[in-house]
């Protein structure tokens, strides 16, 4: 049977200040998790998604349960809230906001779901000239993200 993990100080420190409404990097940040804000991104990250880290995953899911049992929300009460709320709409004819309460209606019953397709070329696969066109066309695309100079890579 394998040992359940251990949340460590810092871990602790992340999911406290996550909590408190921090983003996921500034929690990473302030709790010691990296020495710059890039690396504390990369920390982050890996605390929200990467499997050896469920053991953080679930205790913030956890305190979120937690968090919405003591302030009296649920699910069916916030979707109550949110139908009562388009009803007034629609009866001011406050088209605008009713159709915003629908909207998020259909987001917290899950209705609308975004689908996200990522295709990876593999640099092995291409020979040098189609490298090379892949880094140009990258360089193009990233220039206004990029800082500094781009500069040519000889071979």
């Amino acid at each position: 049977m394998a040992r359940e993990k251990v949340l460590s100080p810092k871990q602790v420190k992340f999911i406290d200040f996550y909590m408190q409404g921090f983003t996921q990097s500034e929690s990473a940040f302030r709790a010691g998790l990296g020495t710059s804000k890039n690396s504390a991104k990369v920390y982050a990250n890996q605390l929200m998604n990467k499997p050896e880290y469920t053991h953080v995953q679930d205790e913030i899911k956890r305190r979120q349960m937690e968090a919405l049992e003591n302030a009296g929300v649920s699910l069916e009460t916030h979707i109550k809230s949110l139908k009562s709320i388009r009803d007034r709409a629609l009866s001011d004819k406050n088209y605008s906001s009713a159709v915003k309460s629908e909207e998020l209606i259909g987001r917290v019953s899950n209705l609308y779901q975004t689908q996200t397709k990522t295709t990876i070329e593999h640099i092995h696969s291409l020979d040098l000239e189609s490298t090379k066109a892949k880094i140009l066309e990258l360089q193009k695309k990233l220039s206004p993200y990029l800082e500094g100079e781009v500069v040519e890579v000889k071979t």
